[in-house]
């Protein structure tokens, strides 16, 4: 039989494309697109930010001008995240500060960037909504400029932070692929993009100091261009390593320049541009969230990690997949260090985070027990609750630091972010063990150990 439908399958990637783009999955995400967080926050959730009593920001408020003049809601004050992240300057940047709120790398320091790289083999897992949390979390309780580089060709992360200054969906460029200088199928080599090129790939985004380098289809051809180059390279150890080498690069051309104090005028008035300036001059830590497979695109980002953070479900089969996920990184790694036995790699903490556990199903916290049992130091102490929060948040493409759900919905919220506030904690100790947590991580710790007691007792 002759065949005479010749090209259907263009044709059929051709109709679905058009499909997706008209259902209304489209017009739910222009709309948060259009208002990008939009959240306010009352002068008792800034000071529970800042970790300050709310009569500190009041008199600030009455000694300075430049404090923000923010909306009310009847009669309570409410601040966006641009009005929280100037409260936390002005009140470091007072000529008698007693406490710090900006927790920026110190001009000088010429240690190497924090990189923590959320990595998983399974998809679902909740990755990138976790990568997003913690960029968010840092912003919100430290004040720190965060770096977020989405390897994700569905570009899930950089979905949390569009905005229609920030194009995604029709990107064609810009992602990590380019700032890896991975350009064509024709290359024999990577390119070494100079510092100013890399600097300008970094993307603003609504969030006041965080920027990133979005996702994108780019990034599926650019695995295939390192494939490519793999059959042609005599080292094949570079390959692996030109992320961690660009972030290098980028890094010690853009370093930390500002400190609280030279936010400040000769007169003690606050300077709004140089803040503004500061919030862009660089980054303090940057955040890596990659697809689940293990490319070599995101083999870089592995390697460029100083803390992994290896995300999986709570479910048998998950533990299956992060088997799989250990031996063959464990194997490549082992072969680089072969190469170079004064290899040194992530020299930072590292751990697997458990989600999406369901509290009333006693097989997942008694399995989450057996694993913190046996491996202590290597999962975090607690766990990321499933929640209905999560898929309402989604539906509006909103991560939940910035979602506000209906008032039906506020008590699994509230409950869902206690407990992602608990895992950021325990996150944070271990990218800054010389850092104070918040104390989130002790609370629920407390919490879900005393039920299990309380249960072994019964």
């Amino acid at each position: 039989m002759r065949h005479t439908a010749i090209g259907q399958m263009p044709s059929f990637f051709r109709r679905l494309s058009a499909m997706l783009k008209s259902i209304d999955s489209v017009g739910r995400r222009d709309d948060t697109v259009n208002r990008r967080v939009e959240r306010k926050f009352s002068l008792k959730e800034v000071a529970e930010l800042l970790d300050v009593d709310p009569a500190t920001i009041t008199r600030a408020s009455a000694a300075d001008s430049d404090f923000p003049q923010v909306d009310k809601i009847g009669r309570e004050k409410r601040f966006d995240i641009e009005d929280v992240m100037k409260v936390r300057a002005m009140l470091s940047s007072a000529p008698r500060a007693r406490k710090n709120h900006l927790f920026w790398r110190d001009p000088g320091d010429t240690s190497p960037i924090p990189v923590v790289c959320f990595s998983s083999l399974k998809g679902g897992s909740g990755k990138s909504i976790s990568a997003s949390h913690f960029a968010q979390y840092l912003s919100l309780y430290y004040g720190m400029r965060v770096g977020i580089m989405d390897t994700d060709p569905q570009a899930t992360t950089t979905l949390y932070y569009a905005n229609q200054q920030l194009e995604v969906f029709d990107r064609k460029d810009g992602t990590v692929a380019s700032f890896m200088g991975v350009r064509d199928y024709a290359s024999n080599d990577v390119v070494d993009e100079p510092a100013e090129k890399l600097n300008a790939m970094w993307q603003p985004t609504p969030w006041p100091g965080i920027r990133i380098i979005p996702g994108g289809p780019e990034i599926q051809r650019g695995d295939l261009v390192l494939y490519n180059l793999s059959l042609k390279a005599d080292n094949r150890r570079r390959l692996d390593f030109i992320l961690k080498d660009a972030i290098e690069r980028w890094s010690a051309a853009y370093p930390s320049k500002t400190q609280p104090s030279d936010l400040r005028r000769a007169d003690g008035s606050f300077d709004n541009e140089r803040f503004k300036e500061a919030l862009n001059e660089t980054v303090d830590i940057i955040i890596i969230d990659q697809q689940p497979s293990l490319t070599t695109t995101q083999m870089n980002g592995i390697i460029a990690a100083t803390n992994l953070a290896v995300v999986i479900g709570s479910r048998g089969f998950d533990l299956n997949s992060l088997s799989v996920y250990v031996e063959s990184v464990r194997s490549i790694i082992d072969t680089h260090i072969e190469l170079d036995p004064n290899l040194e790699l992530g020299q930072g903490s590292h751990s697997v985070l458990v989600t999406n556990v369901d509290e009333t199903n006693s097989t997942d916290r008694e399995q989450f027990a057996e694993l913190i049992e046996r491996a202590p130091t290597d999962f975090l102490p607690l766990y990321a609750i499933r929640s209905v929060a999560v898929p309402n948040a989604a539906k509006e493409y909103k991560s939940n630091y910035e979602w506000t759900p209906n008032p039906g919905g506020r008590v699994a919220q509230q409950r869902f972010i206690k407990y992602v506030n608990a895992v950021n904690d325990a996150l944070f100790k271990r990218v800054y063990p010389n850092q104070p947590g918040r104390g989130f991580q002790e609370i629920v710790e407390a919490e879900l150990w005393a039920d299990d007691d309380e249960e072994q007792a019964a």
